[in-house]
């Protein structure tokens, strides 16, 4: 959910909060081992500056605040491990938005988000620190409701 605050014709800024259930995973599978990373969900705030092109069509900038959950499981030469943890990161993309009929919105975003990083010790390999800092580059179509 969110809010548009209107400063001239032209320029709005917009504040929003957001869930998102994410389903991204990758694998490294060799001889040696194997290594799965996932990411369950994200959350956060951001502020999104805008420029309306048209009373119909707005275009904007993200900038916010993200928090996701991620799994890394690992075996073999990549130690054994299994951790959940949440990280914060940083989100910026851009985005534009139409409306479709006169409630009715559609907006299609490209953000990128960039995680900080956190370390853990594998579980049979006390020297092997493992270390993640995960980004990931997404993009969101979406149809909105707004409220008048």
């Amino acid at each position: 959910g969110g809010y548009d605050f209107g400063f001239t014709q032209h320029f709005r800024v917009a504040i929003e909060g957001f869930i998102d259930a994410v389903g991204v995973s990758n694998s490294i599978i060799d001889s040696n081992g194997s290594v799965k990373n996932s990411q369950r969900y994200q959350a956060g705030g951001r502020v999104l500056p805008q420029y309306v092109f048209s009373p119909d069509v707005t275009g904007h900038w993200i900038l916010g605040y993200v928090n996701g959950r991620f799994l890394s499981e690992g075996t073999g030469d990549y130690g054994n491990y299994n951790k959940g943890y949440n990280l914060n990161g940083f989100q910026t993309g851009l985005g534009f938005t139409t409306i479709v009929k006169k409630n009715i919105l559609v907006r299609l975003d490209a953000y990128y988000n960039l995680y900080s990083g956190t370390s853990f010790l594998s579980d049979n390999t006390p020297s092997s620190l493992i270390t993640k800092g995960p980004g990931n580059l997404i993009g969101e179509l979406s149809l909105i409701y707004k409220f008048s």
